[in-house]
């Protein structure tokens, strides 16, 4: 049974959580992939802006990684299976400059699309 409750307050979707949602799949995902996503909307600016190597876009790029890398583990320890986690492991890592991580998932990955 999903647990959450969706508020629109001047055009803002806040999604509300009880406290034992808080280690079910569902909203682990959600949060992770809100901080995966904001993360992927700073890499594309900066290289629209062409200022990948400017520290502050740097920074708030790996911020929003590091913000959903709890959530994307917790997730994951739920459902290892899961396509879009892994992907999203896959991604965050990499582009926190883990790269051995990053190959871990892509091999569960690739594993996962052979069968």
């Amino acid at each position: 049974m999903r647990n959450f409750l969706f508020i629109l307050f001047f055009g803002f979707s806040v999604t509300v959580f009880s406290q034992d949602s808080t280690n079910t799949f569902e909203y682990n995902y959600r949060k992770g992939m809100e901080c995966y996503n904001e993360g992927v909307v700073e890499n594309n600016r900066a290289w629209i802006l062409e200022e990948i190597n400017e520290d502050s876009i740097r920074i708030a790029m790996q911020t929003h990684f590091k913000k959903a890398l709890p959530f994307l583990q917790k997730a994951y320890s739920i459902n290892p299976k899961d396509e879009e986690i892994l992907t999203a492991l896959q991604g965050t890592y990499f582009s926190l400059y883990e790269f051995d991580k990053s190959d871990k998932y892509k091999k569960e990955l690739e594993a996962l699309n052979k069968k």
